[in-house]
This record gives structure tokens, C-alpha cells and sequence, in this order.
């Protein structure tokens, strides 16, 4: 029997497809979309040590990852979707078989729902501007804020945890 003896992990990343209503050019751009006049971004943790961030820090991080994409197609959101935890998973004991658990066709039917979901935000959103994020809190606190806190939520977005 193999013991692992060091440290465990138990970080989770999530992914975000946002729609922006228009092209960010510069860091102040995407500030004001994010935050609009706020100068802070809270921490969704009850953390004393930190309890927010400068609004610009974060902005500048999610710029950052704008500048390293072009705006999404349908392909970049379902990529981004199709590894993560659906809010509308199918029932697991639908797979069930006497042999088995049947992964393809699990599999084939959860990649059905994000398709669909990407589709009915793609066309819904088709005159903005779409790009992608990963957040993880792996990274340190202000990355796990960005991950679990409200850091789209004045923008229509989805977001896929990825654990």
C-alpha cells in the first residue's frame, strides 16, 4: 500500500466566460465594468488580515488575461465550459449499468448541456465582447477571492467551477 506523506491539496480553480458590452482598451476600461466607482474589491472571506483589495490591482489582473486573447467564438466559450461541474448535471444512476457506469454516454450528454448553454450565451451576447478567465485558489488569497467572490457580477457571465 503507497502512503503519500506530504502535503494535500484541496484547491479548486473555476472558469468564467464573460460578456463585456464593449471592447476594453485600457485597465481603466475594464474597472469601470467591473466595479464601476468602487476603489475596493471585498474579500467574500471573513479575513481581518485582508479585507479588500485596490478596485485597479484587480482590474489590472483581469486586463492582464483580456490582452492574451482575442474576443471569444462559440468554440473558446464551449472549451472553456466543458471540464467543469454543470448546475444541471444529469442524474448519475441514469448511467448505471449492470456492468458499469456508462462514461461515454454520461459524458457525451454532459458536453450536450454545454453546448447548449454556450450557444444560448453566445447568441444572446453576440454583440459584445466575450472572453475567458480562469481563477484558482491555489494562486493565494486575492485569486480565490476573484474565484469566489463577485468579481463578474455586473456583467453577464457563466462560471464553471472546475475543482
Amino acid at each position: 500500500m503507497k502512503v503519500r506523506k506530504g502535503f494535500v491539496s484541496n484547491s479548486s480553480s473555476s472558469s468564467f466566460v464573460v460578456a463585456f458590452p464593449k471592447k476594453p482598451r485600457y485597465m481603466e476600461d475594464v474597472k469601470e465594468m467591473l466595479f464601476g466607482d468602487k476603489e475596493d474589491y471585498d474579500n467574500p472571506f471573513d479575513f481581518k488580515a485582508q479585507p479588500s483589495w485596490p478596485s485597479d490591482m484587480v482590474a489590472d489582473i483581469v486586463w492582464a488575461d483580456i490582452k492574451k486573447q482575442d474576443a471569444c467564438d462559440l468554440a473558446n466559450i464551449i472549451e472553456a465550459l466543458r471540464y467543469g461541474w454543470h448546475d444541471e448535471e444529469p442524474d448519475i444512476e441514469d448511467y448505471e449499468l449492470d456492468e458499469g457506469f456508462d462514461y461515454s454516454r454520461y459524458h457525451a450528454d454532459c458536453l450536450s448541456i454545454t453546448v447548449k448553454e454556450s450557444i444560448d450565451f453566445y447568441e444572446k451576447h453576440i454583440k459584445c465582447f466575450i472572453y475567458t478567465f480562469e481563477y484558482s485558489d491555489n494562486d493565494g488569497d486575492l485569486f480565490s477571492a476573484m474565484e469566489h467572490g463577485d468579481l463578474f457580477d455586473r456583467l453577464p457571465y457563466i462560471k464553471r467551477s472546475m475543482h
